[in-house]
């Protein structure tokens, strides 16, 4: 049995998890900016930006649960049906994703397997270990390629949850609409997002306006890396010589 101590020690690294994943301007867009997958950007905006358990989505999303203002949650865990409003955004993610997807059928998975279909705990743990935490090549093994992996260290793909209940907080949501939204309890978010709650300064933004503001952030800090490298590479192919000090 864990001590007072270790259970509040416990509580306060979860608290500090949540706040540093739920940041608008850092780990969102940025593990959406590191993956090269269509699919799996948009299985982090919508766990991001919808607030589902990821089994929820994986295992159980199709397209006719899509809605034009609200997303269906299938809630097993309470046995009982939930809508999240559809942010604009994520609309916009999902209208791209259904596009490049071929415009796929009702009852077809938002985000398939490799197979097509809905997901298997097997397909989340590969997804999970390679995409989200990243896995290095077996030295013995050359043809087996190296995941980057695209999450910061020691966070998990359903610490995004966190995320959209920030969001929600900044935009002055109240707390029982959002348990509502989330599947729930008001308890659970006064307890594991106390410290997102207190470090809020009160100024309601909406959900919308902050996830672009989060996205045009990234989006010059990118400029600005690429902007930095561009004179180097503008020397290097106007004279070797000169890229190299000679």
């Amino acid at each position: 049995m864990q001590s007072c101590g270790q259970r509040r020690a416990a509580a306060i690294g979860v608290i500090q998890m949540s706040i540093a994943i739920a940041r608008p301007k850092r780990a969102r867009e940025e593990i959406r900016d590191k993956l090269t997958s269509p699919r799996d950007r948009t299985l982090v905006s919508l766990l991001a930006y919808s607030g589902p358990r990821p089994e929820e989505v994986v295992c159980r999303l199709a397209w006719e649960d899509i809605g034009e203002r609200a997303i269906r949650y299938r809630d097993t865990k309470r046995h009982r049906v939930r809508f999240t409003p559809l942010l604009a955004p994520l609309a916009e993610d999902l209208r791209e994703w259904f596009l490049a997807s071929g415009r796929p059928e009702a009852k077809q998975p938002v985000i398939p397997a490799h197979d097509g279909g809905f997901w298997t705990d097997d397909d989340w743990r590969n997804w999970r270990s390679r995409i989200w935490r990243g896995e290095e090549r077996p030295a013995n093994r050359r043809n087996v390629p190296t995941y980057p992996g695209a999450a910061p260290d020691g966070t998990r793909p359903r610490d995004l949850r966190s995320s959209f209940i920030t969001v929600q907080v900044y935009a002055g949501v109240p707390l029982t609409t959002i348990s509502k939204q989330c599947g729930t309890s008001i308890t659970m978010i006064e307890q594991h997002y106390a410290g997102v709650i207190e470090n809020w300064d009160g100024k309601q933004v909406p959900a919308d306006e902050q996830i672009r503001a989060a996205r045009a952030l990234r989006t010059r800090q990118t400029d600005a890396t690429d902007g930095a490298t561009k004179p180097l590479r503008a020397v290097s192919e106007r004279d070797p010589r000169k890229a190299s000090g000679r």
